[in-house]
């Protein structure tokens, strides 16, 4: 990642952070508590990222198995090798994002743990858990979206390398 891109994501994280730390709800429900919000903005940062990434391959490999159609040369192949090794690495960081937020869910233990505010008291029971639990896999259904969407990317390109 560049400079430029490193410091536009730290940028789009700090307004993510400070809108959310601003919000203050309305419906008589009590704010979800401070460890949340910087969780849910780190998990957005994060998808964000790894949407922007998966396009910065996918779009140079989409290009280059179209050429490859009309014309195979040793130059092309050579580039296919080096976006194959982007796009499995890119496939096997979306799939860790994923794992480490399947494991999260798995465990009451490990959501329980998420909760820093109040955690002395023990004030928080299995019925406060929903709020996070939801949160996290929708953060969840997008990273797996986007796994499944680099997994595609590197069948299409072992798919031309067989051919």
């Amino acid at each position: 990642m560049d400079g430029t891109r490193t410091s536009s994501v730290q940028a789009s994280f700090v307004e993510d952070l400070q809108t959310k730390m601003r919000l203050d709800r309305t419906d008589g429900v009590a704010p979800p508590p401070y460890e949340f919000k910087v969780l849910d903005a780190v998990l957005n940062a994060v998808v964000i990222e790894l949407g922007n990434e998966l396009e910065s391959v996918r779009t140079p490999v989409i290009s280059l198995l179209a050429e490859l159609e009309e014309n195979i040369d040793r130059q092309k192949l050579r580039m296919l090798l080096k976006l194959s090794k982007q796009a499995s690495a890119f496939e096997h960081k979306a799939k860790l994002v994923r794992t480490v937020l399947d494991d999260i869910l798995e465990s009451n233990d490990s959501l329980s743990a998420l909760y820093l505010t109040g955690n002395a008291q023990n004030v928080h029971g299995p019925e406060d858990l929903s709020e996070v639990e939801s949160m996290l896999e929708s953060y969840y259904a997008i990273c797996d979206e986007i796994a499944q969407d680099a997994q595609s990317l590197t069948s299409m390109i072992k798919n031309t390398d067989d051919m």
